[in-house]
């Protein structure tokens, strides 16, 4: 995975949000940060731009910049990895606010949710994902009205070239009949956070499936109401409608195409309570590729 190409693939996708905001967003890479790195390209992806989306997010005025340099994790000399620092000059955190930032559904304060949206769970998955990876996700420093500073880091063989799959058929279980059936396919992707709704995406995009966005539940009622989607990709968690509720009300309406759940918990209650409330199918975040085409292909299915 080629380290600069990566980090300017994920900036240009902010680029437009930071002008409109009138904010400065710069990236720098170290000439001593590896050129490659070996790692799960996606996770890595979905990281780098939930950090990098809370920071366009969450900052009015001033800038975000992006520093990447080499890392050497600890426990493995011979391993070199990168290290981003992605710093802006946003509302910052008190120190109590940031002990708990990277709890599931914690955000620095109830008035957060209610201006941004989200339950904050995005911060605790991307600690998560990249401890997967051999790395980590902290706050460097964060005060109060003065902004704050993240550091991601990535663990990786010595990196060298990596053979990239042709895009024009990604690798999958699913056969390839299945696979060209999926080109074409509407699908509604009801998700809040700006980071999932990338990975979806380019995931999709990537099997000539074109899929359209609503950011909270409300938006996923109207906009499946009035548009003829195959198939619903509802996350549960979101502001003002929740996945469960919004669901319902298209059930209720006469809403008959498949809707799938996408949700962090992988509790039986959970997935209970899905199927209850109307879903055909039930997904787990981090998403799957492999269990996302599947679903899509046997809900597609005639």
């Amino acid at each position: 995975m080629p380290v600069r190409n990566l980090i300017s693939e994920i900036v240009g996708t902010f680029e437009k949000k930071a002008r409109s905001k009138n904010l400065l967003l710069e990236a720098y890479v170290d000439e001593n940060a590896p050129e490659y790195i070996n790692s799960d390209a996606v996770r890595v992806r979905q990281v780098l731009a939930n950090i990098i989306g809370n920071a366009v997010k969450f900052t009015s005025e001033g800038m975000i910049q992006i520093t990447v340099k080499p890392h050497v994790p600890q426990q493995d000399a011979e391993a070199v990895g990168v290290e981003v620092r992605v710093t802006d000059t946003g509302p910052g955190l008190t120190e109590e606010q940031a002990e708990r930032l990277f709890s599931p559904f914690t955000q620095a304060d109830t008035s957060v949710t209610r201006k941004f949206g989200g339950t904050g769970l995005g911060l605790a998955l991307s600690r998560r994902l990249a401890r997967e990876l051999g790395g980590d996700v902290k706050i460097a420093e964060c005060h109060a009205s003065e902004g704050c500073e993240f550091v991601v880091t990535f663990s990786s063989s010595i990196g060298t070239p990596e053979k990239e799959t042709p895009r024009a058929r990604p690798k999958s279980h699913v056969p390839s009949d299945d696979v060209d059936r999926l080109q074409g396919l509407k699908v509604l992707v009801a998700e809040d956070s700006q980071d999932n709704q990338l990975f979806m995406e380019r995931l999709l995009k990537r099997f000539g499936i074109e899929p359209k966005f609503a950011d909270n539940g409300e938006q996923a009622i109207t906009k499946a109401l009035n548009d003829d989607f195959d198939v619903v990709l509802m996350d549960i968690q979101m502001p003002q409608i929740d996945g469960h509720t919004a669901t319902r009300e298209l059930r209720t309406s006469g809403y008959t195409k498949p809707i799938v759940a996408l949700t962090a918990h992988a509790l039986i209650e959970e997935k209970k309570r899905a199927f209850a409330s109307g879903c055909d199918a039930y997904l787990t975040k981090p998403v799957s590729k492999q269990m996302l085409l599947d679903t899509l292909v046997r809900l597609s299915s005639p």
